[in-house]
């Protein structure tokens, strides 16, 4: 996903059968007003639809939707206490998920083109600016 002007970084941090553990760093915003956030999610590997669109799933690993699982392993423990990245912000990652739909069966022209759904459900903690959340600017 780095064709997202706000991403940083994508890291896998740990891999499983059917999925990995990625950090995701986003760019400070506002002239640095608004920290840099991190956050880690849990996300099922791509996989590739009937239609030909490809898609993934993910949660975050610090969300509520994810304790009582997290509680259950001590690998999953260890990752989701550990702090944000020396600079950085944690955000929580509710839900999120991505996919990519290609374009050249659906439009004249489109050969190699895709079309590119994100969603993100998140918390963004650190004191973000009341004016700022207002405005929808996150």
């Amino acid at each position: 996903l780095k064709f997202v002007p706000l991403m940083e970084s994508v890291q896998t941090r740990f891999s499983f059968p059917g999925g990995r553990i990625l950090r995701t760093t986003v760019k400070p915003l506002l002239l640095g007003l608004v920290s840099s956030r991190e956050v880690e999610s849990v996300m099922k590997e791509p996989e590739t639809m009937p239609d030909g669109s490809v898609v993934s799933v993910g949660v975050g690993l610090q969300s509520p939707l994810l304790l009582e699982k997290i509680q259950q392993s001590d690998v999953l423990k260890a990752l989701a206490s550990e702090p944000p990245s020396k600079g950085k912000v944690r955000s929580v990652d509710h839900t999120s998920g991505y996919s990519f739909e290609p374009l050249e069966d659906k439009e004249p022209f489109q050969k190699g083109k895709w079309r590119v759904h994100i969603v993100i459900l998140s918390e963004d903690t650190g004191g973000l600016p009341a004016w700022a959340l207002e405005m929808g600017i996150f």
